[in-house]
């Protein structure tokens, strides 16, 4: 039910366009070698990633 609801209210779709958005963006910064992350830039991107990995679970048990 909750899931459900989180679902019907975009919070999901958001969450995947922020995190298109600012994989976009590191990847540019990457490939011309502008600049180098920072370690709390990586942290948060660790932190984001197991985030949606547990999303992506629980969607998947749902399906």
């Amino acid at each position: 039910v909750v899931l459900d609801l989180i679902l019907r209210s975009g919070l999901v779709r958001q969450f995947l366009l922020m995190t298109l958005q600012l994989s976009l963006f590191a990847f540019q910064d990457f490939i011309f070698g502008s600049r180098q992350p920072s370690e709390l830039e990586l942290d948060l991107a660790f932190h984001q990633g197991k985030y949606f990995a547990g999303i992506s679970k629980k969607l998947k048990g749902t399906a």
